[in-house]
């Protein structure tokens, strides 16, 4: 599928592409790999066979809060808990498939060009949104509850 279908797709849309398992740059594996997912514009997590690297890079991904497609071989397996709630691209690993998915690729590539980064959602960045939020909320409480208080005495 990378060479197929995502590669034609990410080229004509103005992206590089860079895959993990191909770079040959001697040095450290890790250190590279999270450069790249640190400054890449996009990247395609390609949930088959759930491979822990791959999901590991989708955490830090989602902890940049940075553009990332997910996509899944339809049938491979299910998908896990911590991602089911995460919009998946499905494909078919044959010809239609194959055509299906660039299309399919084309569309998610096109919204995701047009977003604002504060409309980016994923499960990391809206817990902790709200987990900061929750703590302003107190913040502000406290203080006014200690001005009140203090206004009193």
């Amino acid at each position: 599928m990378i060479d197929e279908c995502i590669v034609p797709v990410m080229n004509e849309k103005g992206y590089n592409v860079n895959v993990a398992h191909r770079m040959a740059q001697p040095g450290s594996i890790n250190n590279q790999v999270i450069a790249e997912l640190y400054y890449s514009n996009l990247v395609i997590a390609n949930l088959y066979g759930l491979n822990p690297n791959v999901m590991y890079e989708l955490a830090i991904r989602h902890c940049l809060r940075k553009p990332v497609i997910i996509i899944m071989e339809k049938g491979s397996g299910k998908i896990p808990f911590d991602t089911i709630t995460e919009r998946t691209v499905f494909y078919s690993n044959d010809f239609q498939g194959a055509i299906d998915f660039k299309n399919e690729l084309i569309k998610v590539i096109d919204v995701i060009d047009e977003m604002n980064i504060d409309e980016l959602d994923n499960p990391v960045y809206t817990a902790l949104e709200k987990i900061i939020t929750e703590k302003n909320i107190i913040k502000n409480i406290t203080q006014l509850s200690q001005q009140i208080f203090s206004n009193r005495a």
